[in-house]
C-alpha cells in the first residue's frame, strides 16, 4: 500500500495479514478479491471483521472495514 506520490509505503508481512484478518470469529466471506481474468492478478480487496458496538443502550454485531485497496 503506498500513497499517491509513491513516497510513503506499508509492507506487510504474511503472518501479520493473518493475524490481523483472522480474528476470532472472522467470516472468510468478509474477505473479497477481484482479480484479472487475463493474467490472474489481485486488482482490488476489501475485507472485514466482526466487533460488537454499543449504539446508545443496545449492542449491535457490525462489520469493520479493515483493507481496502485498489490496484493503480
Amino acid at each position: 500500500m503506498e500513497d499517491n506520490d509513491g513516497v510513503f509505503r506499508f509492507e506487510y508481512s504474511t503472518e501479520f495479514l493473518k493475524w490481523a484478518l483472522c480474528v476470532p470469529n472472522y467470516n472468510k466471506d468478509w474477505h473479497v478479491g477481484v482479480k484479472s481474468s487475463s493474467n490472474g492478478k489481485l486488482l482490488a480487496f476489501i475485507s472485514g471483521t466482526p466487533v460488537k458496538t454499543k449504539v446508545k443502550e443496545q449492542t449491535m454485531k457490525m462489520a469493520e472495514i479493515n483493507y481496502l485497496c485498489v490496484h493503480k
